[in-house]
């Protein structure tokens, strides 16, 4: 960044210390909702975000930062997640559409897309007997037909 100089370095609070706040320059906004998400033309990512008092910003990230924060993001669900509940944090969405490709180079693997109603997209490489086993997983038993006599 241009303005490194300006920028006040703090050490990280490890472990969710509410004290981290206290010391932060200038104002601080807690984040209700996360409203979207672009990649902008100049090289950086945008958050758009909902604060608790009901104002909208962005958050604009350069890209060279974006898998950082992206990485960052992972740690500190995974910390969450350890230590939110005794049996830790499941955190599920609805899918919203899903797509099964082949792989051109390996007929016995495709790909299986699954996207969520606010578009985050995961993609998973599977043999195709593990998904056939996914299927069958899903797919509810058949009643039995047994005869009365």
């Amino acid at each position: 960044m241009d303005n490194d100089k300006t920028i006040q370095r703090r050490p990280l609070m490890p472990g969710g210390d509410d004290k981290a706040t206290d010391t932060l320059p200038g104002p601080t906004r807690t984040v209700e909702a996360v409203l979207g998400w672009r990649l902008g033309p100049t090289a950086h990512g945008t958050l758009n975000l909902l604060t608790a008092d009901g104002t909208e910003c962005d958050l604009v990230v350069p890209d060279r930062l974006l898998a950082r924060l992206a990485l960052a993001a992972v740690s500190v669900f995974t910390e969450w997640q350890q230590h939110e509940t005794p049996e830790g944090l499941r955190l599920h969405h609805p899918v919203s559409n899903w797509a099964v490709e082949p792989m051109p180079d390996e007929p016995e693997q495709c790909l299986l897309t699954l996207a969520t109603v606010d578009s985050f997209t995961l993609t998973f490489l599977l043999d195709r007997a593990e998904l056939a086993g996914i299927a069958r997983a899903a797919t509810p038993a058949a009643p039995s037909s047994k005869a009365k006599h």
